[in-house]
């Protein structure tokens, strides 16, 4: 409802194909050429405004290269900068939710080629010697 009056547009609160979750959902693709029609006519700064006016929950899409600059990034602390072994430094996302009680745990970097093979292969059930003839023929890295 908020979004409709903020797009100035309260005729869809009683066009049927959109008066329930289920018809917005089965004329999904009608309804969203009719908001991308009128989104597209403003500026991000003027949508912002008016979904604040009508208590439209919104956020602003970031380029990539701000993101990191963000307050609300920054106040979060959601962005952690880890080593990899051949890429170097580099930032990285942290779980969206945060507990007291139960802590995530920081992530790991992106594996190596080939450097779990040897586990992978034993959690499947091949024997340290089979997983060597595997490396021996070329099979692993």
């Amino acid at each position: 409802q908020g979004m409709c009056r903020a797009a100035e547009r309260e005729d869809l609160l009683k066009d049927e194909r959109f008066s329930t979750i289920l018809g917005r959902v089965e004329h999904l693709d009608e309804l969203r050429d009719i908001l991308n029609g009128i989104i597209c006519k403003a500026s991000t700064e003027h949508w912002c405004a008016r979904f604040e006016e009508h208590d439209v929950p919104h956020a602003r899409v970031l380029p990539l290269d701000q993101i990191h600059k963000h307050p609300q990034t920054l106040a979060n602390e959601i962005l952690q900068v880890s080593e990899h072994p051949a890429g170097g430094r580099f930032r990285q996302p942290l779980p969206a939710t945060k507990f007291s009680e139960t802590p995530a745990a920081p992530q790991r970097h992106a594996p190596m080629h080939g450097e779990h093979s040897e586990e992978v292969l034993s959690g499947l059930g091949y024997s340290a010697e089979r997983i060597e003839e595997f490396r021996s023929e070329g099979v692993l890295g």
